[in-house]
């Protein structure tokens, strides 16, 4: 198995070599130390790290954070923060940047074993996510019907392109709104807005609608509904297919 490769970006060279000698001696790769942000994400890019040891506090143009923001727009690297600060405006602007992980000086042994291991075992799990989300997506690209799916009952995560054209609300948009806002049903018999999209969505299971695109244009349509539920048996989701009623 290989070893894991890690970068270290720390602009304290008695810190950083100190670093190298103890994830070395834990079987970790180092495979450079950095003290500028504008070269770790030079090196990063030529290195292909596992995993980045970045300060927070760097000399140079751009700090850690920034130096995290652009390696996690360009690269998928996991990035553990060090900091010698635990404030809550500094833990505030690091959230932002999504990392992994985050240490306060002075580092420990365990704690930098323990960060490392969990950090590299979150970040498979996302890319499997990743991985999946990307194959559903395609899967649904690829059908004729219009689908829509949500997180729970109320906000869009996914949107095919035959319901973008249906509704007539892009991905780009539609994606975190409540359904509600995209899927704009009728009552077929009466013409009248359906009034509580959530309480139909709870016994709705296939059922003719017309629905009423975002630029006002009414389409018949047949809709179908999944509702998805953990092993608990509680919602966390559901499933819109429908296609035009000829």
């Amino acid at each position: 198995m290989s070893k894991t490769r890690i970068l270290i970006v720390e602009d304290e060279s008695i810190i950083a070599l100190d670093l190298k000698t103890r994830l070395e001696r834990m079987g970790y790769v180092v495979t450079a130390i950095a003290s500028k942000g504008e070269d770790a994400f030079s090196i990063a890019s030529e290195d292909k790290p596992d995993i980045v040891l970045m300060d927070i506090k760097l000399a140079g143009k751009i700090d850690g954070i920034q130096t995290a923001d652009r390696m996690r727009e360009f690269f998928s690297l996991p990035i553990i923060y060090l900091s010698a600060f635990s404030d809550d405006a500094t833990l505030e602007r690091a959230k932002i940047s999504q990392p992994f992980g985050y240490i306060v000086k002075p580092v420990t042994d365990q704690d930098l074993r323990s960060s490392i291991e969990i950090s590299l075992h979150n970040h498979k799990m996302q890319q499997r996510i990743e991985e999946s989300e990307q194959w559903l997506t395609s899967m649904l690209d690829s059908i004729s019907d219009g689908v829509i799916a949500t997180s729970d009952k109320i906000y869009i995560r996914l949107i095919n392109p035959v319901a973008e054209m249906l509704t007539g609300w892009n991905k780009k948009d539609a994606v975190g709104l409540p359904i509600d806002r995209v899927l704009h049903l009728l009552n077929p018999e009466d013409n009248q807005p359906i009034s509580n999209l959530i309480e139909e969505i709870s016994t709705w299971h296939e059922k003719d609608y017309i629905l009423v695109s975002r630029q006002g244009m009414q389409t018949p349509i047949g809709a179908k509904i999944s509702i998805i539920k953990n092993d608990q048996g509680i919602v966390n989701g559901i499933v819109a297919v429908f296609d035009v009623d000829y």
